[in-house]
C-alpha cells in the first residue's frame, strides 16, 4: 500500500505540473533533532521535488532556484534553494524564505550528475552567477557533462519551456511554432527580433507570454543581435525587467535595438544600467531611438559612453527623438569625446535639442576630433540655428558621407553659414535638406547648391517652398577653375515657358558646364512649389541627362486642368523619359486630396509613350484620377513595354473596365513583377451602390488573374 501511495502521488504530481521525470530514487531526509524520514526524490526536466510515503508532496523547487549542492561523502547530499521570484503576482519586496534539503542516499553521485545534465539540457548557457555552487569533495566525483548540440533556436525553445514553469505560465503554442519552424528562416541572420511573434499571427501572444521568452535569452547564446521595434507593450514592467536581465547576463548579444517601444523611463534606465554591468560585451550597435529618455537617463548613459574599453567596438549609436534637455545632450556628447570611439561610424541625434551653443559646439568639436571617422550623421529636427553655428571649431571631415539636417529651418541669412559647413565635408555623398524652409531665391540657392560637394549623388529637397528659381539654381553652372570660362545660362523668368528655353539651357548637361545635376544619381523634389512650370523647366533641362537615375516629383505638379502650361508640362515629361537618359525610377504621383496636382486625362499622352522609355524600370502614377480612359492607355503601353518592372497606379478611380484592360495587358507582359493592386480603386468599385453582384464576381476573377500573371513574371526572373 505504501508503494502504491508513493507511485500514485508521484504520477499525480507529474501530471499536475506537466513534468517529465529524469531520475527517481529513495532518500533519507534528516529532520530536526536528528530524526530521519524516508522520502522519494524526483529530478525532473524543470523541478526537484520530494514526496512522503503517503504520496503527498513534501518540498519542491524549480531548478533555477537551486543555489548550492554540498556533498562531502558518497552518501551525503545537501541541496540549498534560494527564494523563488518567478511568480509575477508576488511583490518585489515580499520575503520568501529559502530552504534546504539534508539528505542521505547511496545514489548521491548519480543525483548530482543528473541535476547537472538536466541544467545543461534545459538551460544550455547558464551564466556563471546563476549556476548552482558545487561544493563536492573529492572533485573527482564530478563527471564531465557535454554540452547539447543545439541547432539554431532549438536551445532557446527548450529554455523557453523551462522558464514558463519558472514563471508559472502556460507554454504558448504560437511562440513554440515559430521557434520550431520558421524563426531562423524568417530572420535570415542570428538576430532575435520580437516582430516575428507580434506581426505574423492573427492573435499575437499577450505581453506576459513574452516574459519567459525574453528571460530564456539569458540561457541561449545563439543570437548576436536583439531587436524590438514598435512594440507598445514594453511599458509592461516585467518585460522591461526581462530585457534588462538579458543585457546583464548574455555575453553573445552585441547589438541592441529598442526603438519606439513606449517603454517607461524606469525600464529604460534599468536596461542602460544592465548594459554597463555586462563588462564581457563590447557592443557594436545601440539604438534607443523614439523612447522617453530624459535628464535622469543621461547620467546613467554617460559613464558607459565615456568608458573607452566598453565602447571600443561601437559602430552605430542612435539616440534620436528622446526627451533629454540640451544640457543632457551636451553631457552625452562630452562623454562620447571622453570615450573616443574610434570605430563609431553612425551617430543619430535627430529630434534632440541641439539648438545653439554649447550643445552644438560640443558636437562640432566631436566631429572635428574624436568623431572624424563617422560616416553617417543624423541631426534632423534638432532646432539648429545655423547663424550661431561654431564654424571656427570646424575642420574638414573627410569621412562623413551621409548627412541628414532635414526639418531644421534655414533662413535667408543662414544660407551662408550652412554653405560654409557643407564646404568642410568634401566626401559627402547623400544630403537630406527636406523641410528646411529653403527660400525660393535664385542668389541664395545658387550659393547653397554650389557649396554642395561634387561627390554628392543623393540630394533630398522635398517639402521646401521651391519654385522656378530653384530650377535656375539647379542648372546654374558651378564656378570652378574648370567651368569658370563657360557662359552662364540665362535665368528662367516666372512667365517663361519650357518651349522658350535656349539651347544652352536644355543641353546644359551634355555640355562641359558642371552644375548640380551633373553629378546627382537621385534627386527628390517631393511636395514642393515647383508647379507645372517648374517641372516643365526641370524636365527640359534634364533631357539627355546620363547621371540621374531616380527622380521624385510627387505632389509637385500643380496647375490648372487643360491649361496650355499643363499640356506643355506633360510634353516635357514625355520628352525627358524618352530621351537618351539614364532615368530608372520616376515617382510622379499626384495628391488625391488636391485636384490641382492631378493630371487626370492629361496624363494619357505620357502613358502612350511609355514603350519608348527604354531606361525606365519603376514608375509611380498614383493619385492622378485618370479613370478608365487612362487605364486603357496604360494597358496599351504595357502591351509593348519591355522595361518596366514595378508600377504603382492606385487612387485613379479605375473601374472594372480599366482593370480588365490592365489584366489583358499583363497576360502578355513578361517583365512587370511588382504592381500592388489598386486597393483604393477596388474598394471604391465595391462600395458603389450600382455595382451588381455579377460585376463584383468578375472583379474578383480579374484580380486573381492579375496576381497570377505577376507571380508568373516573378518566377521567370
Amino acid at each position: 500500500s505504501g508503494i502504491n501511495a508513493e507511485y500514485g502521488g508521484l504520477k499525480n504530481y507529474l501530471k499536475e505540473k506537466n513534468e517529465s521525470p529524469c531520475y527517481v530514487t529513495y532518500v533519507e531526509k534528516k529532520k530536526d533533532k536528528g530524526v530521519i524520514a524516508k522520502r522519494v526524490l524526483m529530478i525532473g526536466l524543470n523541478r526537484i521535488a520530494t514526496l512522503r510515503p503517503t504520496g503527498k508532496v513534501g518540498r519542491e523547487a524549480h531548478l533555477l532556484d537551486l543555489h548550492e549542492i554540498t556533498s562531502n561523502t558518497p552518501r551525503q547530499l545537501d541541496l540549498f534553494f534560494k527564494p523563488h521570484r518567478g511568480d509575477e503576482h508576488i511583490p518585489a519586496n515580499a520575503t520568501i524564505v529559502p530552504f534546504k534539503l539534508v539528505l542521505e542516499t547511496d545514489d548521491a553521485d548519480d543525483v548530482i550528475t543528473c541535476i547537472r545534465r538536466v541544467l545543461e539540457h534545459s538551460l544550455s548557457s547558464v551564466p556563471y552567477n546563476l549556476k548552482p555552487i558545487l561544493n563536492v569533495t573529492p572533485v573527482s566525483r564530478l563527471e564531465a557533462i557535454p554540452q547539447p548540440d543545439w541547432v539554431g533556436s532549438e536551445g532557446l525553445l527548450v529554455a523557453y519551456k523551462c522558464l514558463c514553469t519558472y514563471h508559472n505560465l502556460p507554454v504558448n503554442p504560437t511562440i513554440c511554432w515559430y521557434l520550431e519552424n520558421t524563426y531562423d528562416e524568417l530572420l535570415g541572420s542570428k538576430a532575435f527580433n520580437l516582430k516575428v511573434f507580434t506581426h505574423h499571427t492573427r492573435e499575437p501572444p499577450q505581453p506576459q507570454d513574452y516574459v519567459p521568452l525574453l528571460h530564456a535569452l539569458r540561457f541561449s547564446w545563439h543570437f548576436d543581435a536583439f531587436i524590438i521595434k514598435g512594440y507598445e507593450h514594453l511599458n509592461f514592467m516585467p518585460l522591461a525587467v526581462a530585457v534588462s536581465e538579458v543585457a546583464r547576463n548574455n555575453p553573445a548579444i552585441k547589438s541592441y535595438t529598442l526603438k519606439n517601444t513606449l517603454m517607461k523611463t524606469e525600464g529604460l534606465d534599468l536596461i542602460i544600467e544592465s548594459i554597463q554591468t555586462n563588462t564581457s560585451v563590447q557592443l557594436t550597435n545601440l539604438d534607443l531611438s523614439n523612447n522617453p529618455l530624459d535628464d535622469k537617463s543621461a547620467p546613467l548613459l554617460a559613464p558607459y559612453l565615456s568608458n573607452e574599453n566598453m565602447i571600443s567596438n561601437l559602430v552605430e549609436l542612435r539616440l534620436a527623438y528622446n526627451a533629454m534637455s540640451q544640457n543632457a545632450i551636451q553631457q552625452i556628447l562630452t562623454s562620447l569625446r571622453k570615450g573616443n570611439p574610434k570605430s563609431l561610424r553612425v551617430l543619430d541625434l535627430s529630434g534632440c535639442r541641439l539648438g545653439s551653443p554649447p550643445a552644438i559646439t560640443t558636437l562640432v568639436q566631436f566631429l572635428s576630433n574624436e568623431g572624424k571617422s563617422i560616416h553617417t550623421l543624423g541631426i534632423s529636427n534638432t532646432q539648429i540655428n545655423f547663424s550661431k553655428f561654431p564654424l571656427g571649431e570646424l575642420t574638414k571631415n573627410e569621412a562623413l558621407t551621409d548627412l541628414d539636417i532635414s526639418g531644421n529651418k534655414v533662413s535667408v541669412k543662414e544660407i551662408t553659414f550652412l554653405s560654409q559647413f557643407l564646404n568642410n565635408l568634401p566626401s559627402l555623398k547623400k544630403l537630406n535638406l527636406k523641410a528646411c524652409g529653403l527660400p525660393d531665391k535664385d542668389k541664395e540657392l545658387r550659393e547653397l547648391f554650389h557649396a554642395i560637394p561634387f561627390g554628392v549623388t543623393h540630394l533630398i529637397l522635398s517639402e521646401n517652398p521651391l519654385g522656378v528659381n530653384s530650377v535656375n539654381a539647379i542648372i546654374a553652372p558651378i564656378k570652378s577653375s574648370s567651368s569658370s570660362s563657360q557662359p552662364s545660362s540665362p535665368p528662367l523668368s516666372p512667365s517663361s515657358s519650357s518651349s522658350s528655353l535656349s539651347l544652352s539651357q536644355s543641353q546644359v548637361l551634355s555640355s562641359p558646364v558642371l552644375n548640380l545635376v551633373s553629378h546627382l544619381h537621385t534627386l527628390e523634389l517631393k511636395d514642393t512649389e515647383l508647379g507645372d512650370q517648374g517641372i516643365a523647366a526641370l524636365c527640359t533641362a534634364l533631357r539627355g541627362n546620363r547621371t540621374i537615375r531616380v527622380l521624385n516629383i510627387t505632389s509637385s505638379l500643380k496647375g490648372s486642368l487643360d491649361s496650355k502650361q499643363r499640356i506643355k508640362t506633360v510634353q516635357a515629361l514625355s520628352q525627358y523619359v524618352t530621351s537618351d537618359t539614364s532615368l530608372e525610377e520616376l515617382y510622379m504621383a499626384g495628391d488625391p486630396k488636391r485636384t490641382n496636382s492631378q493630371l487626370i486625362t492629361n496624363i494619357v499622352p505620357f502613358l502612350m509613350i511609355l514603350p519608348q522609355a527604354h531606361s525606365l524600370r519603376v514608375l509611380d502614377i498614383s493619385g492622378h484620377s485618370f479613370h478608365n480612359q487612362g487605364a486603357v492607355a496604360l494597358a496599351k503601353s504595357l502591351h509593348l513595354n519591355h522595361t518596366l518592372t514595378k508600377l504603382y497606379c492606385d487612387h485613379n478611380h479605375i473601374g472594372t473596365l480599366g482593370i480588365a484592360n490592365i489584366k489583358g495587358a499583363l497576360k502578355r507582359n513578361t517583365v512587370i513583377q511588382d504592381m500592388p493592386l489598386p486597393s483604393w480603386d477596388i474598394s471604391e468599385i465595391y462600395t458603389i451602390n450600382s455595382t451588381t453582384d455579377l460585376e463584383r464576381k468578375k472583379l474578383s476573377t480579374l484580380l486573381i488573374k492579375i496576381k497570377l500573371y505577376l507571380h508568373k513574371n516573378t518566377k521567370n526572373i
